[in-house]
């Protein structure tokens, strides 16, 4: 009961949106504990499923802190961060197709996230099926790692640019700044919550008191 916090009615939104929004930053943290394992067993063909959703997730980030910038706001576009089963799917092509149109992402980058996602669906849905050799999975592996990398640093620069002109989720704390040991311990909470799996459990170590 300590913790329960009455919101006015004009925070309900933004709190509401904050919340899915840590719960989606969480799950893109989880998804890094199941790609080191794959890294670590040599699992090609997941660490592709795995570069692919966190390329989209990247990119569903940028997306959102852009329309943050455009729009003045500290409020979240919910349908980037959460899909329950009675939604709508908002598929990887449209969210590529999304980038683009915000000129988040180039036209050559682009047309590489749509040649990975047709070799990805091949690696997936075809592998028995058609010629594709074992080998060309590490090459696939590798296309997927650098254009992921890419995007995380176009996801900082979207970062920096909201700190800069203050708007935005980071519009008020530096995101370069070293983060304090609750902040770390809260997202620990998270992700523990997102694997409910003892393999990938942490300790948290201090009293979570971090506000929102």
């Amino acid at each position: 009961l300590s913790s329960l916090i009455c919101l006015s009615p004009d925070r309900r939104e933004y709190a509401i949106g904050y919340d899915r929004f840590e719960k989606f930053n969480a799950s893109l943290a989880a998804s890094f504990d199941l790609k080191n394992k794959a890294i670590k067993n040599l699992s090609i063909i997941e660490i592709v499923i795995l570069n692919a959703n966190q390329i989209d997730a990247y990119l569903r980030l940028c997306i959102v802190f852009k329309f943050q910038i455009l729009e003045k706001t500290n409020l979240f576009k919910l349908e980037y961060l959460f899909q329950s089963e009675a939604d709508k799917p908002l598929m990887e092509k449209k969210i590529y197709d999304k980038a683009k149109e915000m000129q988040i992402i180039s036209d050559k980058q682009h047309k590489k996230l749509y040649e990975l996602y047709s070799l990805r669906n091949k690696v997936v849905h075809r592998y028995i099926i058609t010629d594709i050799k074992t080998i060309e999975l590490k090459e696939i592996c590798y296309e997927y790692e650098l254009i992921c990398e890419e995007i995380r640093l176009m996801l900082k620069d979207i970062e920096t640019e909201q700190f800069e002109n203050k708007v935005g989720y980071n519009g008020i704390i530096d995101p370069k700044g070293e983060k304090d040991e609750s902040f770390v311990d809260e997202l620990f909470s998270l992700v523990n919550d997102k694997h409910f799996y003892k393999e990938f459990h942490r300790d948290i170590k201090t009293n979570i008191t971090r506000k929102k």
